[in-house]
């Protein structure tokens, strides 16, 4: 069981990733009462931090929880306020704004920073990196993705995937994990410099969000969530059978295609700092339309959710979706 608490202890352990907004950001943050909860976890040799959020004060009555992973303590923590922080300001702008079929408001393409650009960036990064994976999924299945490297420890098995599509010399992630608690898969996903592949750093926010569900879980997620789709479609790819023969390595020289269907995208910035009478820089962005394509569920598209994203689907040649996709 873990409980819910505030970790003890200073996070300046290291001066490389000291920033002049970091340590007043994790500061305030800390005097939020928000709950956050430090455990340390280990995945072959490679020992990293993991921080979790649970907060049940929002004024929405929403339960609301953030999530951060990284071998550097300081940063796996900043990364989990800020999504904590990021999921917070995602509610209260989809509250007001009626333009977004409410089976298309979620997270994605959402960013937090102390920097204006970081965030901008970001949050483009993001709506960008599930686009991509979403595109060579929907056109190409399993065949939209290439195995790179497999990863083999004492309990699990890491399959480290491209997709089809790139922009601008970045390349969608998608880390697959097998382990002995799950008959399913866990995955995690990312966006990646093409001509960084070969670095650690490439795969390794992929890895940590697909190896930290399997290394947290205890024997198994029995029943599904209902208050989240985003969360069923997790506890059904972990609880039912998967064919990992789906992936398979690739040296077609002309595998990879060049994305060249996205035009302007709108970004919406909220200055945090001045909204909050912070005393220190801290923004939110939202990336999203130029024919991105939204995360969404099949299951869960009514009329006028389907209007919303048909011509955006097709102007990507797309007709048909699956009933269900591994793209979370």
């Amino acid at each position: 069981m873990i409980s819910y608490r505030w970790p003890e202890g200073p996070f300046n352990e290291t001066a490389s990733v000291k920033a002049s907004w970091e340590d007043s950001f994790l500061e305030w943050f800390s005097e939020l009462g928000i709950s956050m909860c430090e455990i340390k976890l280990k995945l072959g040799a490679l020992e990293y931090y993991h921080f979790s959020t649970l907060n049940k004060m929002h004024p929405l009555k929403k339960l609301i929880s953030g999530f951060g992973s990284h071998q550097n303590r300081k940063v796996a923590a900043l990364k989990c306020a800020a999504e904590t922080l990021e999921r917070t300001e995602v509610l209260e702008y989809f509250s007001t704004d009626l333009s977004t079929p409410a089976q298309l408001q979620t997270s994605n393409g959402w960013a937090v920073h102390g920097s204006k650009n970081q965030a901008q960036c970001k949050a483009f990064g993001e709506a960008l990196e599930r686009h991509l994976l979403l595109k060579s999924f929907f056109l190409y299945g399993w065949d939209g993705f290439k195995l790179v490297q497999k990863i083999e420890t004492d309990s699990m098995t890491i399959f480290l995937n491209v997709g089809k599509y790139t922009y601008q010399g970045q390349v969608p992630i998608l880390a697959a994990v097998k382990s002995k608690k799950f008959v399913g898969v866990s995955f995690g996903y990312g966006l990646g410099e093409l001509d960084q592949m070969n670095s650690s750093d490439f795969w390794i926010s992929a890895i940590f969000e697909a190896c930290d569900r399997v290394l947290i879980s205890g024997a198994g997620i029995k029943t599904a969530p209902t208050n989240n789709w985003i969360r069923e479609e997790l506890h059904y790819f972990l609880n039912t059978p998967f064919d990992f023969s789906v992936f398979k390595e690739n040296s077609d020289p002309l595998f990879f295609e060049l994305e060249k269907n996205i035009a302007t995208v709108d970004l919406v910035t909220l200055d945090l700092g001045k909204k909050k009478n912070l005393d220190f820089p801290l923004y939110a962005a939202f990336a999203s339309g130029g024919n991105l394509i939204p995360l969404f569920t099949k299951k869960n598209l009514d009329p006028k959710t389907s209007a919303y994203l048909l011509p955006i689907l097709n102007s990507h040649q797309i007709f048909e979706i699956p009933e269900r996709h591994p793209i979370l």
